[in-house]
């Protein structure tokens, strides 16, 4: 039997049990020769996981952390705050 996905972005929460997800992100990863283990120069999109066994809230919590450190790189306290609720808000409006 297929276990649930859901998917956000470019996330994906894949069920690990009762109310709980394992996350994973599609990212850029350089290209390593297998054999020399140095980077090539190109690059590729992998499946990396950013955590096992989580609850939704948790997910969540950690793909608006990620986005926010996609987009910034430096930001205050209160900057930080602010754009944490902006990409929560962001999500619940989906919801509805």
């Amino acid at each position: 039997m297929e276990k649930l996905e859901v998917t956000y972005k470019n996330y994906t929460l894949k069920r690990a049990s009762k109310g709980r997800f394992d996350l994973w992100a599609k990212v850029k990863k350089k290209k390593i020769h297998p054999v020399t283990k140095k980077a090539t120069g190109g690059y590729h999109i992998v499946d990396d996981n950013f955590g096992y066994d989580m609850v939704i809230e948790s997910c969540i919590r950690d793909i608006i952390e990620m986005e926010l450190d996609r987009k910034h790189k430096v930001l205050t306290l209160k900057e930080y705050l602010q754009e944490f609720k902006k990409e929560r808000k962001i999500i619940e409006e989906m919801l509805k």
